[in-house]
């Protein structure tokens, strides 16, 4: 509960994390990979048939079917036909544009392998952020995409862009100071969320969130 976790102090934190300022050893990262999962979103992968038939699944549809039916009822078959075939091709250029999209994240996804630095044992490595896990600590600098939710807890002049969150345009200031009584993610100023775009300064966070876990998974789901 990222609310929970905004009124911590930077003991407690680390504390309930079961970590420290100096990140997780090789060892203890391994295990909790092994318990908390890859840093992805588990996503179900959708057949074309599933994709054509729910194009169907839409009120517009439904009431031209409707209407069909009306006019055949009446004697109208030819209108009845035409309206018919509205539909057969609304929905077969809604399957059309669908798939496409689909294929065109597949292959995106292929091509984009991210990365990022992370303090393991007191020492700085770069890692692929599906190996991240809760515990580990993780640097932060301009341009970077924040890999997972964490709780800062060194930060120097960061601002963050969470639209793709909250849908705020201006960037948030952000500091390590705990936050009681949190009432809603946009003013979670010692928190970042995965997806969101750091774009200045520099900061250091530890993870309490990975894959569908995080907010954007939990959106995702």
């Amino acid at each position: 509960d990222y609310t929970k976790v905004a009124s911590f102090d930077l003991e407690q934190t680390f504390q309930i994390l079961k970590t420290s300022p100096q990140g997780l050893s090789e060892n203890e990262a391994k295990k909790r990979l092994g318990t908390s999962g890859k840093n992805i979103f588990s996503q179900k992968k959708i057949t074309i048939w599933e994709i054509f038939v729910r194009q169907f699944n839409n009120a517009f549809l439904y009431l031209l079917v409707g209407a069909s039916f009306v006019s055949l009822a009446l004697g109208q078959a030819q209108q009845a036909l035409t309206i018919l075939a509205i539909t057969f091709l609304t929905a077969l250029f809604g399957f059309f544009l669908e798939y496409r999209s689909q294929k065109a994240e597949e292959k995106l996804s292929l091509l984009l392998k991210k990365t990022c630095w992370v303090k393991r044992q007191d020492s700085k490595e770069e890692i692929d952020e599906s190996l991240l896990v809760p515990g580990d600590v993780v640097l932060l600098a301009a341009g970077d995409i924040v890999p997972a939710d964490c709780r800062l807890t060194a930060a120097e002049n960061l601002q963050v862009d969470e639209a793709v969150l909250t849908g705020e345009s201006a960037p948030v200031i952000k500091a390590t100071d705990r936050v009681e009584a949190l009432t809603s993610i946009n003013k979670a100023k010692n928190l970042v969320f995965t997806g969101t775009a750091v774009q200045s300064g520099s900061a250091e966070a530890v993870i309490f969130a990975t894959g569908s876990a995080t907010q954007i998974g939990r959106i995702s789901q």
